[in-house]
This record gives structure tokens, C-alpha cells and sequence, in this order.
């Protein structure tokens, strides 16, 4: 999500990062579910890939 080739902690912490309103850069990747919404549950879907690792 945040580019660096891994998903990873580092991927939820810039979801959290765009949800506050900095990292906007990273926005249209936040969205990883694609309900057009940034908040937990693209946390949830990111946390749900890690498990599966």
C-alpha cells in the first residue's frame, strides 16, 4: 500500500496517516477495500492479508 513492496505494519500506519489528514499522497492506495472511504476497515483488510502470510 505505502509502495515499499511488503504489506506490513508500515502499511496501516499510513492508513492512519491519510485518515488524519497527512500522507495524502497515499490516499487513492488507502482505500484498500475500494468502498471510496478510508478508515478501519481498510485497516481491517490489511491486518486480514498479514494473517494470511
Amino acid at each position: 500500500m505505502n509502495g515499499d513492496g511488503a504489506v506490513d505494519v508500515a502499511d496501516i500506519a499510513t492508513i492512519i496517516d491519510v485518515m488524519a489528514g497527512s500522507s495524502l499522497q497515499y490516499k487513492d492506495k488507502a482505500d484498500v477495500n475500494g468502498d471510496y472511504t478510508v478508515d478501519v476497515a481498510d485497516i481491517a483488510s490489511v491486518i486480514d492479508v498479514m494473517a494470511e502470510m
